[in-house]
């Protein structure tokens, strides 16, 4: 079984901080938003002449499950990287806490699994800044902007 090792980047250069995501004050949290931006990302990858289908699967986990969910996922190794963020005195700082205590907690972890069917998916490496996982990974705001798309960072 594969697990992941968690890798943060380090403040470089002028050490300039952020005190909250720019995704905070531009894309609103709300299910709109949320079926808009996947359904938006899947139209862009489409592949083929057949519609895109999205499925959206609420997932709880809790006991056994949800221990070997976080076992997986190397949660200790990730963990320690969002207590830090957890610590932040800005808008990030307390919703990350509210998030980290329900991890912690006995309290069921609720997943949203989102699928695309009819899409190509993700494509290339994390430092290949010519595909799609790249602009996952290490890009914010800011799309592939290939002909056809309209990603929310794409220009008017």
């Amino acid at each position: 079984m594969f697990i992941p090792h968690w890798v943060m980047d380090e403040l470089t250069g002028n050490r300039m901080q952020r005190g909250a995501s720019p995704a905070l004050h531009v894309v609103k949290g709300d299910v709109d938003t949320l079926t808009r931006e996947t359904g938006q990302n899947s139209r862009d990858q489409k592949a083929g002449k057949a519609p895109i289908k999205l499925l959206y699967t609420l997932i709880e986990l809790s006991g056994k499950h949800k221990t070997d969910f976080l076992k997986s996922m190397d949660w200790p190794g990730l963990q320690k990287h969002l207590e830090a963020c957890a610590n932040d005195a800005g808008e990030t700082g307390p919703r990350m806490r509210r998030g980290l205590s329900i991890v912690d907690s006995d309290a069921p972890l609720r997943c949203l699994r989102i699928e695309d069917f009819g899409a190509r998916g993700l494509e290339g490496d994390e430092f290949d800044s010519k595909k799609n996982f790249s602009l996952l990974c290490r890009a914010e705001f800011k799309t592939s902007n290939g002909a056809g798309q309209s990603g929310s960072a794409r220009p008017a």
